[in-house]
């Protein structure tokens, strides 16, 4: 090789670090006609919650709504929250967690 000649080396790059899992599943419930979310999880701060509608049971579901994550998240009564089914999910903060959880199990809301 020559003087200016490149060398290139295998596997010298960085190590690929494991991935980091999604945040727990959330779970959904009511208080005096307000949605709430609890979203287990301490450690995803800065991360967000998202909310999903659907009209009937067993969706599709829609998105309806998206905030900074809390461990406990009010989303308010109707409106903006009709009677209908929601889930709910966190997004991970890339820290802790990443990704999108599961999503909670289906809560029909009625305000």
């Amino acid at each position: 090789m020559g003087r200016w000649a490149t060398v290139r080396r295998r596997g010298g790059g960085p190590q690929a670090v494991a991935g980091l899992p999604p945040p727990p599943a959330p779970e959904l419930d009511h208080d005096e006609g307000q949605l709430l979310q609890y979203s287990p999880g301490y450690q995803n701060t800065s991360g967000t919650v998202r909310l999903y509608y659907a009209a009937t049971t067993g969706g599709p579901y829609s998105f309806s709504q998206g905030a900074a994550w809390e461990s406990l998240h009010n989303w308010g009564g109707d409106p903006p929250n009709p009677a209908g089914f929601y889930v709910a999910t966190s997004i991970g903060n890339d820290l802790v967690y990443s990704g999108e959880s599961a999503q909670s199990p289906e809560f029909e809301f009625i305000p």
